[in-house]
């Protein structure tokens, strides 16, 4: 009836900062009954504003045009099939459906559509276009009411530690000397970082 967040975080899941283990304390303690249930946080770190719910992790700069220049680049990092991926990497599976699910979602469905497009050009793009509804249909599925996989704590782990992830990653980054962090999403991170100078 009620789905613990304390089941469902990543044991791995740790953060150097007290701001952030305040916050992950906290998530430790919480249950709800669905995965539609009101939950919103807003934590400010270092003067950036991550905005976190069920579904994802939010936060943008207001207001400021962000070039780059000799000195600064942009990066954006997007990780790939993140739901899919947290799933591959931490053996997840509906639990109606037994670790069977897992093998089949890795080896012929997540792991075949990576390699395709591993490939580049060369890669079949019908084959990492279907694999990859196939992938993250799976992860939307868990969240239906009306489908055979259906599975809201599944969908809630996933969604939760993406969150905690990429979290984790932004307090790495910030104690990288004069980096700052653009925006962050739901699957990704944009952030202005020193350029590497090389000697000519």
């Amino acid at each position: 009836d009620k789905i613990k967040f304390s089941d469902i975080i990543f044991p791995y899941v740790s953060f150097k900062s007290e701001v952030f283990n305040k916050f992950l304390n906290e998530l430790r303690t919480k249950e709800v009954e669905k995965t539609n249930d009101s939950f919103d946080y807003e934590i400010n770190y270092k003067g950036f504003t991550f905005v976190y719910g069920l579904g994802g992790i939010h936060g943008s700069i207001d207001n400021s045009l962000i070039e780059s220049d000799d000195d600064y680049s942009i990066i954006d990092c997007d990780v790939a099939s993140l739901y899919p991926s947290i799933a591959v990497a931490n053996k997840m599976y509906p639990a109606h459906l037994g670790p069977e699910f897992y093998e089949v979602y890795k080896n012929d469905i997540v792991d075949v559509r990576l390699a395709e497009k591993a490939k580049g050009k060369e890669g079949n793009k019908h084959i990492i276009s279907g694999l990859k509804e196939s992938a993250n249909s799976s992860y939307g599925k868990s969240n239906d009411t009306f489908s055979w996989m259906y599975d809201p704590q599944y969908t809630l782990q996933t969604t939760i530690n993406g969150q905690l992830m990429l979290t984790m990653l932004s307090e790495m980054l910030f104690e990288i000397e004069d980096l700052s962090i653009i925006q962050i999403n739901t699957d990704g991170i944009t952030v202005k970082i020193p350029t590497i100078q090389t000697s000519r």
